[in-house]
């Protein structure tokens, strides 16, 4: 069975190869199609962001913060018509040559009228699932919820034979199953702890048939997400942090108790990180030009494509003192961890110390994996 995840524009790349990744992490009945990953960039691509020449080097991010009253049956600002979200995948079965049996589901960033997780077009196999705006119903990374939602549709798929008979059959009060309609879309958090398909709908499992090999994979699926879920909200209890694995020749990171959570670190930021997380008593900043032939060794096994020379470049330039580059990638690594974990739990994972002064890496060395 053929299922091909589009995307809208604002979807990063991130989220969506970790949403297709996990999807493929169990073995099952469906085949994932996707757009080709794009190419991990060079470090040479990513000096030329950082040199002082660059109209950017100067360029200070800033976070406004503000506070709002969150109204859940409220409509959002950026959002399209049903129809011009399924126009999309409509489009994109015919310059793909697509065929009816298959299945297209679209991830966007756009809402939708009237504000639902998901949608389903009456004409053809068409779904779309909003992205948006989990960290307001779970903690840390959204591909868990969006991964939830693709393998509902899919079953949901093979229980009924039309949308309108399936939204006959959803549960207007929320129990905990699938089925649940969720009209306060905070009770999404509810259906997502229990992962789970109640007696009813078991019925209507067996009634139709369903494949044996979609149930044992949507059930494995749920299962993988209802633990993901939990260790984040555990957390606080049990201060249980996952492992930390370094991996391959070029030494990407990974989460195993997470599912295998890639952290998308770039060729720079990784080796930044892998400076200090070689190094648990900490480097003061001031001194980074100390540990630079260390650097520029891990900056050259990120990337076999690079000049040296460039590498050295690089390495120079987050070592100059004036320089804002290693605060930079600081700040972009701690960001993504952030979006990964959630602020508590990436606390210890995130590159810290006083400013100007030594930072480190809080996470226990016993949790750091090396695997070739």
């Amino acid at each position: 069975m053929n299922v091909h995840l589009i995307r809208t524009k604002g979807v990063d790349d991130e989220l969506f190869y970790a949403v297709a990744a996990f999807l493929q992490s169990i073995p099952g009945p469906y085949m994932f199609h996707t757009p080709r990953e794009p190419r991990e960039p060079d470090i040479a691509e990513e000096i030329r962001l950082i040199l002082p020449d660059d109209e950017r080097y100067m360029r200070q991010e800033r976070a406004v913060l503000c506070e709002m009253t969150l109204d859940y049956s409220s409509e959002p600002i950026r959002a399209l018509s049903w129809d011009a979200l399924f126009d999309i995948c409509r489009k994109h079965r015919i310059k793909k040559k697509i065929s009816e049996e298959d299945t297209v589901i679209l991830l966007t960033d756009y809402g939708n009228h009237p504000n639902w997780f998901t949608g389903y077009d009456e004409q053809a196999r068409n779904f779309f699932i909003h992205t948006e705006h989990w960290e307001m119903y779970t903690e840390g990374d959204s591909r868990y919820p969006i991964a939830y939602q693709v393998v509902s549709l899919l079953l949901k798929q093979m229980m009924f034979s039309r949308p309108s008979e399936m939204l006959a059959s959803v549960h207007k009060h929320s129990k905990g199953c699938m089925m649940d309609f969720c009209e306060d879309k905070r009770e999404i958090v509810l259906k997502l702890r229990t992962a789970d398909i109640c007696a009813d709908c078991q019925k209507i499992v067996q009634h139709r048939n369903v494949p044996h090999a979609v149930l044992r994979y949507t059930l494995a699926l749920f299962d993988d997400i209802r633990r993901q879920l939990l260790y984040r909200e555990r957390y606080g209890m049990l201060r249980q942090e996952s492992r930390l694995m370094v991996k391959g020749w070029n030494r990407k990171l990974y989460l195993p108790d997470l599912g295998m959570l890639p952290v998308n670190l770039s060729p720079t930021e990784r080796a930044v990180y892998l400076l200090f997380l070689n190094h648990p008593e900490g480097i003061p900043v001031s001194h980074l030009s100390d540990y630079r032939a260390e650097l520029i060794a891990l900056m050259g096994r990120m990337s076999r494509r690079d000049d040296p020379q460039v590498i050295e470049q690089g390495v120079d330039e987050l070592c100059r003192p004036l320089s804002n580059a290693l605060s930079e990638k600081m700040s972009k690594i701690r960001r993504k961890f952030v979006d990964l974990l959630g602020d508590e739990l990436a606390d210890s994972y995130c590159i810290k110390g006083p400013n100007g002064g030594r930072k480190s890496i809080a996470l226990p060395r016993v949790l750091v994996v090396h695997e070739d």
